[in-house]
């Protein structure tokens, strides 16, 4: 377990370096949880370039004793080879060093993938998508995201912000939000979140993160809120604009937003603006 943080320490310290040796991809959310329905992630890697080993790095805040573990299983990904999972959290709990105890338990976290001997990110496509399978066991609904490459360039420092909407709106159906916050970072880190009424431009909400779930941000940690129109100061608003910007010492994070269905539950999901 201290390799792994130790591994992602090191990551972290050496973006600027990191492309004349390996490349880092980073996936912001996966999971195997019970929501409004049974969600799980899948997993796929496509290479073109150089054969490299591949580590698959774990990241997720146990529901067991709420602390942060990390995990780490490995594969070797050959030259126009792939690797995928229909369901990666399960893979990790069958192939990694997890423990014992957050094996049989919803989990819910992000994922870097470490590819040592790829010099050239474009060789590399990760591609995940969370998904439930019908209640019949045909069709899934789901959403897919693309991973991508832990650089100086791929996150946010200083503020980051999107629109997110809620409701009814004409023939485009009835949505809901939910907002997702990763640490990428080394310390614990806090964020001041802002809700601006997009008719009006008034402020309707500022708060920390931190209030909101309990403890700062750890490093590697994905926060989600879950249908942010649900918020009693938002009773009555269609469609906010959300700012975020660093309490703490500024360290790298990133976020992100789902929409989703009211009445099938597919989901859209998007990456804040970045600065």
């Amino acid at each position: 377990m201290h390799v792994v943080r130790l591994s992602i320490a090191v990551t972290l310290a050496l973006l600027s370096v990191s492309a004349a040796a390996d490349v880092f991809y980073e996936v912001p959310v996966v999971t195997q949880v019970q929501g409004v329905v049974f969600y799980r992630t899948s997993l796929a890697v496509s290479n073109v370039g150089p054969r490299t080993s591949m580590g698959v790095n774990f990241s997720y805040r146990s529901p067991v004793d709420n602390t942060m573990q990390y995990t780490q299983a490995n594969e070797i990904l050959e030259s126009l080879g792939s690797f995928s999972s229909d369901d990666i959290v399960e893979y990790m709990k069958n192939r990694s060093t997890m423990r014992a105890v957050d094996k049989t338990v919803p989990l819910f976290g992000t994922m870097e993938i470490d590819m040592p001997q790829i010099v050239d990110p474009t060789d590399v496509t990760v591609v995940a998508r969370t998904y439930s399978p019908g209640a019949d066991g045909n069709g899934t609904v789901g959403i897919a995201y693309a991973g991508r490459p832990n650089s100086a360039t791929t996150v946010a420092f200083t503020r980051m912000m999107t629109t997110v909407r809620n409701g009814t709106f004409g023939h485009d159906g009835n949505t809901r939000a939910n907002l997702g916050f990763v640490s990428i970072g080394n310390s614990p880190m806090d964020l001041k979140i802002q809700y601006i009424d997009a008719a009006t431009g008034l402020s309707l909400k500022t708060f920390a993160l931190s209030s909101a779930a309990g403890h700062l941000l750890a490093s590697r940690e994905v926060v989600q809120l879950g249908n942010v129109f649900g918020d009693p100061a938002l009773a009555g608003v269609s469609r906010i604009i959300v700012i975020v910007t660093p309490i703490t010492a500024i360290q790298s994070f990133t976020g992100y937003a789902v929409q989703l269905d009211n009445t099938t539950n597919d989901g859209s999901f998007f990456l804040f603006t970045e600065k």
